[in-house]
């Protein structure tokens, strides 16, 4: 793409595109673990937002685990 030269020099504005293209992704995997969407914004931050993507996801009980859990009686 003609001009695109410019913009692919500076990591920071090939994170934010990147982490755009991310976003809706991670906003569906937060939805079906039973966490509010909005938490997927955290990857507004360069680096850390990725890493507390992660960390929410994985230091948390996830609510829709504890559902069916509980659906199919399991403790």
């Amino acid at each position: 793409m003609p001009g695109f030269e410019k913009y692919a020099d500076n990591p920071l504005i090939m994170y934010y595109v990147f982490a755009v293209i991310v976003a809706y992704p991670v906003s569906r995997i937060f939805r079906r673990a039973g966490f509010p969407a909005y938490e997927a914004v955290a990857l507004v931050l360069p680096v850390l937002g990725f890493l507390a993507c992660a960390a929410l996801l994985s230091l948390r009980p996830w609510p829709a685990l504890e559902a069916v859990r509980r659906e199919r009686g399991v403790v």
